[in-house]
């Protein structure tokens, strides 16, 4: 118990901290004026903000006392030799960790160096073209315009839209002096960079706690599919979630696994789990999942201790995510928080009805194929209890199957008992582990077939045969992607370009509202956006779908004639008064 309230001492002064930077300066008047910003909804519109004088009083003194109750206890706690030797502990963990993962990467063969090497090769270069080649996501505009465009003081408090990841958000922020003349790469940088990072340290650890061909399959055929590519090159913080996620996964088995790791795996999952959340409040449902992971791993260990471990980390991280999420809601209001229609339920009806085709949905996109996969992973449901119950596994071995199954599992529950549609980002976590179950079930079985001869060298090959062939198969759904998203950039540009060469006044957009705000703002255009006609309202131009060969009823009265047409838009121009006789 005495590291973990060292372990909470630090996360909180870190929270406390970082948000005592961000505010501590700002002004009641400075974050008042945030209500003036716009955001795009279904409409262009202002916030109405929560924050007054009382909530900005408990703010700072939330913010201030917590860091400085934390620092006075954290010194408090270091004056007793006990509490420094769990330092010690800590620091003995962690160069034992590091010398381990080092030594499993020494002990690879050169034929296995190169073969990892030329699949982390692939991914990032695969991942560098999306990253160039496919143009700004409506979302990613979302999260540039009103969020990372503002700062970090707006990024940690304004909440109008759940676009705003904040910590994934936060870290583009801090890029600005660097990179603000080139919004793609501010947003998305970040994304590559941490999703390169993520992808080889989560490769090296698979290999630590399995073996390199097992860590080979998974790693290549979840990363070269559609939406692990997209998703580690979009600027919306989705992979840094996986990371997240996967950082949080290895400390729990770890606990299970190898005890003497404890202090390691606490630090971890905790750490990740806080950022986790600040990043995407979503990360709630693995996180469940994980929770139950740790409950299965801690199972077999006698003793009420790391039953009350596990209870005060869950505190802990719950603690840390709501002052972290304060800002939020004394400016913005904590029902904005929650505020995401994806988390809606909806009716029994309703959902019985489309489920079975969200759930092909889902699995196409983030498997490539449906019915096997489904198939598979309903057996594979209905076994691992059962093989977790009845075979003698070792500790290692069932706690990679038992947390992995918990990982595929819950969210699927939670999401069944909500009655709710995730996105597929919010849920491509489950793609990795969906193969990583698969691959461990293969394992399990080749390890105890007696007729599987294969030696390493022919099982890598075979490895290294599919994993390509696979992300081949799959190749063309990522180029035609590309293909789209560089059409629709030209034609948007061109159309913008044709409008703003006209310079005018007021517009009317009734499509891609995001893309010619953000043109508008980029070329420092002076010009009146709007997605809604104000009634009484003459707009210099309408921007029409491209199918609308006429302007609304409304707007015909008024004599809006069409004056430019391409594949994504149609623009109507308001027809000149007719001069006043003299």
């Amino acid at each position: 118990m005495r590291f973990l309230a060292l372990l909470a001492c630090f996360v909180l002064i870190a929270a406390s901290g970082l948000l005592s930077l961000l505010l501590g300066p700002v002004s009641y008047a400075k974050l008042q004026s945030l209500g003036q910003l716009l955001y795009l909804e279904d409409a262009f519109a202002r916030l109405p903000l929560a924050l007054t004088p009382a909530r900005y009083a408990a703010l700072r003194g939330l913010l201030f006392g917590t860091l400085g109750g934390s620092l006075l206890a954290g010194l408090s706690l270091l004056r007793h030799p006990a509490n420094r030797a769990e330092l010690r502990g800590l620091r003995l963990e962690i160069n034992a960790a590091w010398a381990s993962l080092r030594a499993t990467i020494r002990n690879l063969t050169k034929v296995e160096m190169a073969v990892g090497l030329g699949l982390l090769g692939l991914v990032l270069g695969v991942r560098a073209g999306l990253l160039l080649g496919y143009g700004f996501r409506y979302d990613e505009l979302l999260s540039y315009l009103f969020f990372v465009r503002e700062g970090p003081v707006v990024t940690s408090s304004f909440y109008p839209l759940p676009n705003n990841h904040i910590f994934f958000n936060l870290c583009c922020a801090l890029g600005r002096p660097v990179l603000g003349q080139h919004p793609l790469l501010l947003m998305r940088l970040p994304s590559y960079g941490v999703a390169a990072l993520g992808t080889a340290l989560s490769y090296a650890l698979l290999a630590r706690f399995t073996n390199f061909r097992l860590a080979t399959l998974v790693t290549g055929l979840f990363n070269l599919t559609p939406a692990a590519l997209y998703y580690a090159a979009s600027g919306r913080g989705y992979y840094m979630q996986l990371v997240l996620i996967q950082l949080g996964f290895f400390a729990v088995v770890g606990l299970g696994a190898w005890p003497h790791y404890r202090r390691l795996a606490w630090l971890v999952f905790v750490v990740s789990s806080v950022l986790g959340l600040y990043t995407i409040p979503t990360y709630a449902y693995p996180l469940a999942s994980l929770a139950l992971g740790a409950a299965l791993v801690l199972a077999p260990i006698r003793g009420q201790k790391q039953w009350l471990e596990l209870l005060l980390t869950g505190l802990l991280i719950g603690i840390t995510a709501t002052l972290l999420y304060a800002p939020v809601g004394a400016v913005s209001g904590w029902p904005r928080l929650l505020a995401n229609s994806y988390v809606v339920p909806a009716s029994w009806a309703t959902f019985r009805a489309s489920a079975l085709a969200n759930i092909y949905e889902k699995t196409q996109e983030l498997f490539g194929v449906v019915r096997p996969v489904l198939l598979l992973g309903g057996a594979l449901a209905a076994l691992v209890p059962l093989a977790l119950w009845r075979a003698r596994l070792p500790a290692l071995e069932r706690s990679l199957a038992g947390v992995t199954w918990a990982l595929l599992v819950v969210p699927a529950l939670v999401i069944m008992a909500q009655r709710t549609y995730p996105p597929t980002r919010a849920v491509v976590y489950l793609a990795y582990f969906g193969f990583l179950l698969g691959a461990l079930a293969l394992w399990f079985v080749a390890g105890r077939w007696r007729g599987f001869s294969l030696s390493k060298p022919q099982q890598l090959g075979l490895i290294g045969m599919c994993v390509v062939a696979a992300g081949a198969l799959r190749f063309d759904y990522v180029l035609a992607r590309i293909y789209s998203s560089r059409h629709e950039e030209i034609q948007l540009t061109q159309a913008w370009r044709w409008l703003a060469a006209r310079k005018p006044k007021q517009v009317l957009l009734g499509s891609y509202e995001a893309f010619f705000y953000y043109y508008a703002v980029q070329d420092h255009q002076r010009v009146e956006l709007a997605n809604r006609p104000a009634p009484g309202r003459r707009y210099d131009y309408l921007v029409l779908p491209p199918r609308q060969e006429s302007a609304p009823a409304w707007a015909r009265s008024l004599g809006y004639q069409p004056v430019f047409r391409n594949d994504l838009v149609s623009i109507f121009a308001l027809a000149p008064l007719p001069a006043r006789p003299h």
